[in-house]
């Protein structure tokens, strides 16, 4: 019970205890308001911040990451990072669970399930920013699935590429080079008469090599020069010929001088040359001359022993070889049953092509126009020496 006192009236009443008479008198709902004024502030700073956030792109300094890491950049980056990473799980990157850490604090789950006015701005802020985000996330995950599917393709193996290269194009090859142009002229509008491509290796400094070299260009003939080369046999053959005793500017004059007096040249073979092409020093200097002019070489094999192209592949000159004289023999049978030779060589080589030669003769050429139509019915493509070069 309270102690009574007397006051100065006589009355009997509680002690109460002295306050300052500057204080009020005490409110029992002083810490409710405390607490709803609290509330009230957090609930406009929430408010605030998201509208800031939406409106700029960025949060309040005193908010966080929070709401940034719903921002369309945040989950671009989060996406891209997951595709690097997990690129076996893209069809749940645009799940909530994917967003980040900070990001739970949005979702109904992890708040505690919230309630009044708080929990509906959340839930509000929550659904306005997935609208904003959703045709960057679908995006996201249509082009990482894009991705992963071009990924799981596997590429095609070498092996794959030349077996589909072969098969679609199942014919045999042959390339068929025409030396000696230059000598006469009676056979060439016999061989421009031809309806197969053919390769005229042209004679520089003869009568009729501009001739051939043009009118054989015109027919749709490719054109490479006839260089001749010292052979074994003793004396040369042509007045002006690459010599085993020449020094490099030697070398590179003749070849020079051959090549202006022979137009549209594409390529250069050997004339003879038994002794040159053997001759490493030699072929050198001619193949450096050959790759300042982009030329291709086609080494004639008239010596077992050549280098020829061994040193066109040390200097990185497209080159091929020769693989048959069809026409040692003047005789049309003799040269027709060379032509089924080199047949069955295409038809037999694993890289699908032969490379022959004959020569600008007139039997040679009367045995070629007989043998195209068997020839084409055994398989047999015939192209430019040029497109079997490597």
């Amino acid at each position: 019970m309270p102690r009574k006192s007397h006051t100065k009236n006589g009355r009997v009443g509680h002690k109460t205890s002295r306050r300052s008479p500057n204080r009020g008198p005490r409110s029992k709902n002083s810490g409710g308001h405390i607490f709803s004024r609290l509330f009230f502030i957090l609930l406009l700073v929430c408010f605030i911040g998201g509208v800031w956030s939406f409106a700029t792109g960025n949060p309040l300094p005193f908010i966080g990451d929070s709401i940034s890491q719903y921002s369309p950049q945040y989950r671009h980056n989060q996406s891209v990072e997951a595709q690097m990473h997990h690129s076996d799980k893209a069809d749940s990157l645009d799940s909530d669970e994917n967003i980040g850490p900070d990001g739970e604090l949005l979702t109904d789950e992890t708040s505690g399930g919230d309630i009044g006015i708080l929990g509906s701005a959340k839930k509000s802020i929550k659904k306005l920013v997935k609208a904003v985000n959703g045709d960057v996330s679908s995006n996201n995950r249509n082009v990482i699935k894009k991705d992963n599917e071009k990924a799981r393709t596997p590429a095609p193996s070498d092996k794959t590429k030349m077996n589909q290269a072969r098969t679609d194009s199942s014919k045999a090859k042959i390339a068929l080079v025409i030396d000696d142009f230059g000598y006469r002229q009676d056979v060439i509008d016999a061989y421009n008469a031809l309806d197969i491509p053919l390769t005229y290796a042209v004679l520089p400094y003869k009568m009729y090599s501009a001739e051939a070299a043009t009118s054989g260009h015109a027919a749709g003939k490719a054109i490479i020069l006839h260089l001749p080369m010292q052979s074994n046999a003793g004396a040369n053959a042509e007045d002006i010929t690459i010599e085993t005793a020449m020094t490099e500017g030697q070398i590179n004059e003749i070849i020079n001088n051959a090549l202006a007096a022979v137009p549209h040249v594409s390529g250069v073979n050997n004339h003879q040359g038994s002794k040159a092409t053997g001759n490493s020093r030699i072929m050198s200097f001619v193949m450096k001359a050959l790759k300042n002019k982009g030329l291709f070489f086609i080494d004639s094999r008239t010596n077992p022993s050549s280098v020829a192209y061994q040193m066109a592949r040390e200097y990185r000159v497209p080159a091929a070889v020769n693989e048959l004289f069809i026409d040692n023999s003047s005789d049309e049978e003799d040269i027709k049953d060379k032509l089924r030779q080199v047949t069955q060589m295409a038809l037999n080589s694993p890289s699908g092509y032969a490379i022959a030669i004959g020569h600008a003769r007139p039997h040679t050429v009367a045995a070629i126009r007989d043998m195209i139509g068997p020839m084409q019915e055994a398989g047999i493509e015939f192209i430019f020496v040029r497109q079997v070069v490597h």
